[in-house]
């Protein structure tokens, strides 16, 4: 199913923020008093802007601190648009909403000042080349979902290479593993899909983890394109829905 609507109705008047892309980062391990683990991390060390975690040196616990890929845009001077917000409310009663409109046309604006006025949590993970690289896509992926859920103990399956002949049985323990660990309702964003290369595996591993989706996580995802053929099931069944 497909809503057609002008790309100029994303227009949203807004201030463009800056994009920090994280760099290769050191560790250094030192044992740590008073813990069970007995090497822990105690210091990152990364490149300005670019800091992945910190570091409570009371409790030696590591936290995840917002970083671009992972973090939903910081909006100024937005003005809301009722009629597109009633538009994705309605697409909302499907599992999964495709949005779709050239570069500039406001797109990640939209999604961002909706989820604001929604006041619901969500899970933010903005593509970018690195990702058409299962290990990276998961890896990066697994830091949005703990950000969005840091009280949650469940663990997170980790892709090593024993997994990579069977990578589509992990997908989808992976995804069934982080939908169980996700607060809800939760709205799940995945930005820029338009970089995954044509012909990457990552087009079959998103697309049947997002064909899973449990009751109350939308999975939303913003791209300059249309759908690739990977979903081409799930818009025939009306698991997913393509706005514009």
């Amino acid at each position: 199913a497909r809503i057609r609507i002008s790309s100029s109705v994303f227009g949203l008047s807004f201030l463009p923020s800056s994009v920090f892309i994280a760099q290769p980062y050191s560790i250094s391990h030192r044992k740590c008093p008073n813990t069970f683990d007995p090497i822990s991390i105690t210091t990152l060390r990364l490149k300005k802007h670019t800091d992945l975690y910190s570091v409570n040196r009371n409790t030696m616990s590591i936290s995840i601190e917002p970083i671009n890929k992972i973090s939903r845009p910081r909006l100024t001077g937005v003005f809301e648009r009722e009629r597109i917000f009633q538009l994705l409310n309605d697409a909302r009663r499907h599992p999964v909403v495709w949005i779709s409109a050239p570069a500039g046309a406001g797109k990640t604006t939209l999604i961002a000042s909706y989820l604001e006025s929604l006041h619901l949590p969500a899970v933010w993970y903005q593509i970018d080349p690195r990702d058409n690289d299962p290990a990276t896509f998961f890896y990066y992926l697994s830091l949005a979902v703990k950000r969005a859920s840091p009280r949650k103990r469940k663990p997170i399956p980790l892709l090593t290479p024993e997994f990579m002949p069977g990578i589509d049985a992990f997908a989808l323990r992976y995804f069934e593993a982080v939908y169980q660990r996700l607060p809800k309702p939760l709205i799940f964003v995945l930005d820029n899909y338009q970089l995954i290369n044509p012909g990457s595996i990552i087009h079959e591993l998103i697309s049947s983890g997002l064909s899973i989706l449990p009751e109350k996580i939308t999975g939303v995802v913003i791209s300059r394109e249309h759908p690739p053929a990977a979903f081409s099931r799930m818009l025939a069944n009306r698991i997913a829905v393509q706005i514009g």
